[in-house]
């Protein structure tokens, strides 16, 4: 395996010992594999500007760092990866204590799935995350990944160029928000052929929250469906349950019971007509006033914020929507009594599930399914 000309001084000084080392080989394998995960776990701990962390987490073992990007965006980075058997890693960098990266965070009125984003007035960053026009995602992170994605498509596509076909797509938190996006973006390249069609894409998420909306989701399940893409979850933490999801009438598909309720609630005889109508209308309007608000405060005042740090950016018109869920196979880390005894809660640290440790203690407990 020949790696791009712009690796090989790397490979050459830093990285061919640990490649000697090195125990994976052969092509990318459908399905979860814990060892796989703990390596990409340790990649995104890497990423992590803390002087704590490598006490309790070792470095990766069969990866070595290539590529770091410059802090882009909202305070976004990434990171290129790479072993000795010619697979790559992108690892997208999670939450940083700074404002903006919160903002990037909170900003999260929805936009459809496919659009452009204005950073500047010399760089506009077409997105094709689905080709469902019902397929919404996060404002925040579509902002984040279009700061990356340009650089993130040309080290790629150099790999790809000298014939490398495994790709690895991982990030912790904000970053496993981000590393949903990246993946929907390369899975569609493949699909349209802008990409080898023997290219293979896998995709270990941790504390990812929710990217989007039931039909991102569809369209992002049929993409890695077989055993291409995981969230793996710490049951403790509260940052995969994020952001609030809001569900209205108008989330659902066009044939439902739902949006043609009240022209059938006209048709029964008085008074069963004006009761129905009433129960009906306060049903439906807190849902779609909640709606209206959080994207009036999610969606029009972070913005404002956002445009702090990036004075001329222009998104997508926000649609009327936040119906965020799940989004890819979740695998589950429940805590047992050693973790609870390791890592207890104080009530004032809201991340003490959430952050590192907890993730690679629960893991290192993981276990292969029995089908692997």
């Amino acid at each position: 395996m020949r790696f791009p000309g712009w690796i090989g001084p790397l490979l050459s000084l830093s990285l061919l010992p640990a490649f000697v080392r090195a125990e994976v080989d052969g092509p990318l394998q459908a399905g979860f594999e814990t060892a796989e995960f703990l390596e990409t776990l340790r990649i995104s701990t890497a990423q992590a500007d803390s002087a704590w962390w490598p006490e309790l987490i070792p470095p990766p073992q069969q990866y070595r760092r290539l590529h770091r990007s410059a802090v882009v965006g909202l305070l976004n980075r990434w990171d290129l990866y790479a072993d000795s058997s010619g697979r790559v890693c992108v690892n997208l960098r999670g939450s940083t204590p700074e404002l903006m990266s919160w903002v990037e965070n909170f900003h999260a009125a929805m936009v459809p799935a496919k659009g452009m984003v204005n950073l500047s007035a010399s760089q506009q960053v077409r997105y094709d995350l689905s080709d469902d026009t019902l397929a919404y995602v996060h404002v925040g992170w579509v902002i984040g990944f279009c700061s990356m994605v340009q650089d993130i498509d040309a080290r790629l596509d150099s790999c790809f160029r000298e014939g490398i076909r495994d790709v690895l797509v991982t990030g912790h938190s904000q970053g496993g928000a981000l590393a949903y996006l990246v993946t929907a973006h390369l899975n569609r390249k493949r699909a349209s052929g802008a990409l080898p069609a023997d290219l293979r894409i896998k995709t270990y998420c941790s504390a990812a929250p929710k990217p989007g909306n039931l039909y991102f989701a569809y369209d992002f399940e049929k993409a890695t469906f077989g055993g291409w893409a995981y969230n793996v979850v710490n049951t403790k933490d509260w940052v995969p349950e994020s952001p609030f999801s809001i569900q209205t009438a108008a989330d659902f598909n066009a044939l439902n019971p739902f949006t043609r309720a009240r022209k059938a609630i006209r048709t029964l005889p008085f008074p069963q007509d004006v009761a129905l109508a009433h129960v009906y209308g306060r049903m439906d309007r807190p849902t779609r006033k909640a709606e209206r608000r959080f994207r009036k405060n999610l969606g029009n005042l972070l913005a404002r914020f956002a445009r702090r740090e990036l004075p001329e950016l222009e998104t997508p018109e926000f649609v009327e929507s936040s119906a965020y869920v799940r989004v890819g196979n979740t695998v589950p880390m429940e805590p047992d009594a050693a973790y609870l005894d390791r890592f207890q809660e104080d009530g004032r640290n809201m991340f003490v599930h959430h952050m590192f440790p907890p993730y690679y203690h629960l893991a290192l407990l993981l276990r292969d399914p029995p089908c692997h």
